[in-house]
């Protein structure tokens, strides 16, 4: 006698909440993608950053001379680190404060760093490196955060699907930042000039010396560049806090609740159907008898 396994003829319908929470996620992973950016921000920053500087006695000294594209290396390794020595407090955390309340802190200390960079831009560089580095914590506290809240909303089965949704928008977020940047800094696409002081300078090791900015017209326009990436990010974050939520455990809308119970047996009965055997079938494969 055969048994054949019941079978699921309703459609799986998902809590509205859930797919908002997940759009949130996508959304705040968007925002945080501006790592990938670093290589377009680093060329403005530095051509700007070598510009500043004070006037003493007649005499024009810069904030920070011999400033260089290689020094840029210590704002990415000090948000890596300060990201991976703060992820595990701040995650923990991230576990009391709640999902709305860790969302907007982390999206506003990610925010504040690059307002504060269109400050700390304007004087001595390692003020930048704090200010960019901001970016770790934000993230320490937004990114289990975000994923994990999202994947709640539905069946363990769809855990992992739910999740590399939530994280495609960082990988989404680097095709759109450079663009952006760009567009709103060097419309006009000037050319980069070579160093000055490059001590190669007209020989045939000139192409070791690096370009730089010097056009008025991106450098005025480069502090605004950092105005603009906090402003879309903050709005970003606050779109995020609004969509991102925990299901209630105890006052879940009744409908809600029956939507991701009915979710959870539909695709049980399903997997039942696709992988239920009966014992002559069991017999004839091979694994059975390894």
């Amino acid at each position: 006698m055969r048994f054949k396994a019941p079978c699921s003829t309703g459609t799986t319908r998902y809590p509205i909440r859930g797919i908002l929470c997940v759009i949130g996620g996508f959304l705040l992973c968007l925002s945080f993608a501006s790592d990938f950016s670093y290589s377009n921000i680093n060329t403005y920053l530095i051509s700007y950053m070598r510009s500043t500087g004070y006037t003493e006695d007649g005499q024009f000294i810069p904030y920070n001379p011999d400033l260089t594209y290689a020094d840029f290396v210590f704002v990415s390794t000090t948000k890596v680190l300060l990201q991976g020595f703060s992820m595990p407090f701040l995650g923990a955390l991230a576990r009391r404060m709640g999902v709305r309340i860790s969302i907007f802190l982390g999206s506003m200390i990610y925010s504040a760093g690059f307002l504060l960079t269109s400050i700390a831009i304007k004087s001595y560089f390692p003020l930048v490196v704090m200010t960019l580095a901001m970016h770790g914590l934000g993230f320490s506290l937004v990114y289990a955060t975000a994923i994990g809240a999202a994947q709640k909303w539905f069946p363990p089965t769809m855990k992992g699907f739910v999740g590399s949704l939530v994280l495609s928008g960082y990988g989404f977020g680097s095709l759109i930042w450079i663009p952006v940047q760009t567009s709103y800094v060097n419309y006009h696409n000037l050319k980069a000039t070579l160093d000055e002081d490059c001590e190669h300078i007209g020989t045939e090791s000139e192409g070791k010396c690096d370009k730089y900015f010097t056009s008025p017209e991106v450098l005025e326009r480069t502090p605004g560049m950092f105005l603009l990436l906090g402003g879309i990010f903050s709005c970003l974050g606050l779109v995020a806090t609004i969509l991102i939520s925990d299901p209630p455990t105890d006052t879940m809308d009744k409908v809600e609740m029956e939507t991701i119970d009915k979710g959870q047996r539909d695709l049980a009965k399903a997997d039942e159907a696709r992988f239920s055997l009966t014992p002559l079938q069991v017999l004839k494969t091979k694994v059975f008898y390894m």
